[in-house]
């Protein structure tokens, strides 16, 4: 008789920016679960996630002044086409489109890094496991 033991690969990266915000990413097998803030727990939360594959790439935008409030801008992936999904309440995960836009970029905005002064963001590649910041190349996760 032959025994095979499957065990659920879960891990979690914390990610921060300057100001102490943090992306929490919580690994299990292929899937990623994204929360805004700085989360130890193994099993996901019930709300304020983003499911995708572990090849994705995000930018968070964070503005100053609205303390629960997130923008997600998808950067897609090259390695697969798996859509995400956003699990929130209360618009606290908001989707990236052009009425945002002049929320985090002044007019004429040419370079991905001029953000308006209230705003910070995070990218993450979640495939390479880095991030970069406003002031910051490169974020290595805790």
């Amino acid at each position: 008789m032959m025994l095979i033991l499957v065990s659920c690969c879960s891990s979690n990266d914390l990610y921060f920016l300057e100001s102490g915000r943090c992306i929490s990413v919580i690994k299990k097998n292929d899937i990623c679960y994204l929360v805004p803030y700085e989360y130890h727990e193994k099993e996901v939360p019930k709300l304020n996630y983003i499911k995708c594959s572990c090849h994705h790439s995000f930018t968070f935008y964070f503005d100053k002044s609205k303390e629960n409030e997130v923008i997600l801008r998808d950067e897609g992936s090259i390695y697969d086409k798996v859509p995400y999904e956003i699990s929130t309440s209360n618009n606290q995960i908001l989707k990236y489109d052009e009425s945002i836009r002049n929320r985090i970029y002044p007019k004429k905005t040419v370079r991905f890094k001029d953000v308006n002064s209230n705003i910070e963001f995070i990218s993450i590649d979640l495939h390479e496991r880095y991030a970069s910041s406003l002031y910051k190349n490169r974020i290595a996760p805790r």
